[in-house]
C-alpha cells in the first residue's frame, strides 16, 4: 500500500504539471495533437504492463515480486531526462497566437479555486473526464478477471488480448482524437468538446456488446473498438482544459482535475464493480427481480456472470460522459474553446 501510494504521488505530480508545461511550448491550434502524442503513453504503457506483467509475472518465470521491481527502472530514467527540459515562459504561446499579453499575475489559493469553480466549461469538461475515467478505470482493473471468469479465457490469454487492445486501440484512438480535433478547430467552434462528446457516447455501443456477447471474435473486436473510441477524447479533453483557464492557473486547474477524475472516476468504479460482483455472488439465490430481468434481456446469468453484470456500469458512464461534454459545449467558455 505504501509503495503504491508513493507511485501515485509521483504520477499525480507528473499528470498535473506536464499538460500545462506542454501548453507553454505549443499554440492553441496544435494542442489537440500535442496532447494526444503525450497521452498516447497511457495506452502504450498499459499495453506493455499487460504483456510484460502477464509474461514475467507467471510463477514459472520471474513471479509477481521480481516483476514489480521492473517498474522502477523507467521512472529513474525519466527523472534524469527532466534536467534537459528548459523552462518556458508561462502563457507565451497564448500571446504568440492572440497577440495579447497574458500576464503572470500571482493568484491566491482561494481566488484561484473561485475562478476555476465558476468556470462552467471547465467543470463540465472535468466531470466528463471523470465519467470516462470511471469506465476505463473499471476496465483496466477488472477486465483480466472478467475475461477469465466470465468469458473462459486463461489469465495469460486475457492479458494478451487486453494488451493488444490497449496498444492498438489506445494508440489509434488517442492519435486520431488529436488529429480530428485540431482539423475541426478550423471549421467548428468547440471542436474539442464535440470530439469528446461524440466519441464517449459511441464507445458505449461496442462496450455493451462486448459485455453481453458470448462469441469470442465479437467480444474481442468490440473491446478493441470500445477502447479505441474511449481513448479518442484523451488528447482533446486535456487540450480543452488548458485552453479554458488562464496560463497562471493551469497547474492548479490540472491538479484539481486529477483529484476530480480519480475521486469521482476510477476511485469509485474499481471498488463499486468489485462490490456489486461480490454482492451478486452472495445473493444469487435471492436476487432482486430487476437484476434477473436485466440478465434475461442481455442474455447474462446474474448468478455466474457477476462481473459482466457489474461492468454494465461502464457503457452507462460513457453515455454520461458524452452528455457532460455536450453540456460543456453549451457554456460560454465551451463555445470559445
Amino acid at each position: 500500500l505504501v509503495a503504491r501510494s508513493s507511485v501515485g504521488i509521483g504520477e499525480a505530480n507528473y499528470a498535473t504539471i506536464a499538460p500545462g508545461l506542454l501548453s507553454d511550448f505549443f499554440v492553441k491550434s496544435r494542442r489537440g495533437l500535442i496532447m494526444s502524442v503525450f497521452f498516447v503513453a497511457i495506452p502504450l504503457g498499459t499495453a506493455i504492463g499487460y504483456l510484460t506483467g502477464g509474461h514475467f509475472g507467471a510463477p514459472e518465470r520471474l513471479g509477481w515480486r521480481h516483476t514489480l521491481y521492473l517498474v522502477g527502472l523507467p521512472g529513474l530514467l525519466m527523472a534524469l531526462t527532466a534536467y534537459a527540459i528548459r523552462e518556458p515562459k508561462r502563457g507565451a504561446m497564448d500571446e504568440a497566437e492572440t497577440g495579447k499579453k497574458g500576464g503572470e499575475k500571482t493568484v491566491g489559493i482561494v481566488e484561484g479555486y473561485r475562478v476555476l469553480l465558476t468556470n462552467r466549461g471547465y467543470l463540465f469538461a472535468s466531470l466528463g473526464y471523470a465519467a470516462i475515467t470511471f469506465a476505463l478505470g473499471a476496465l483496466v482493473v477488472w477486465a483480466p478477471k472478467w475475461l477469465s471468469s466470465d468469458k473462459g479465457l486463461t489469465v495469460e490469454q486475457a492479458n494478451q488480448v487486453l494488451g493488444l487492445c490497449a496498444v492498438g486501440g489506445g494508440i489509434l484512438g488517442t492519435m486520431a482524437g488529436g488529429i480530428i480535433a485540431d482539423r475541426l478547430t478550423k471549421r467548428i467552434r468547440g471542436a474539442f468538446f464535440w470530439v469528446c462528446a461524440v466519441s464517449s457516447m459511441l464507445a458505449a455501443i461496442p462496450t455493451l456488446i462486448a459485455i453481453t456477447s458470448s462469441n469470442k471474435t465479437v467480444y474481442i473486436v468490440c473491446v478493441f473498438l470500445g477502447v479505441t473510441l474511449a481513448f479518442i477524447s484523451n488528447g482533446p479533453v486535456n487540450a480543452v482544459l488548458v485552453n479554458l483557464v488562464p496560463a497562471n492557473l493551469r497547474t492548479t486547474a490540472l491538479g484539481l482535475v486529477v483529484v476530480i477524475i480519480h475521486v469521482l472516476g476510477d476511485g469509485i468504479s474499481t471498488w463499486l464493480v468489485g462490490w456489486i460482483s461480490t454482492w451478486l455472488a452472495r445473493t444469487k439465490d435471492s436476487l432482486p427481480g430487476f437484476i434477473v430481468t436485466l440478465g434475461n434481456i442481455l442474455h447474462l446469468d446474474p448468478g455466474t456472470q457477476t462481473l459482466s453484470i457489474a461492468l454494465l456500469l461502464m457503457p452507462v458512464a460513457m453515455v454520461v460522459s458524452g452528455v457532460l461534454y455536450w453540456l460543456g459545449l453549451k457554456t460560454p467558455e465551451g463555445k470559445t474553446s
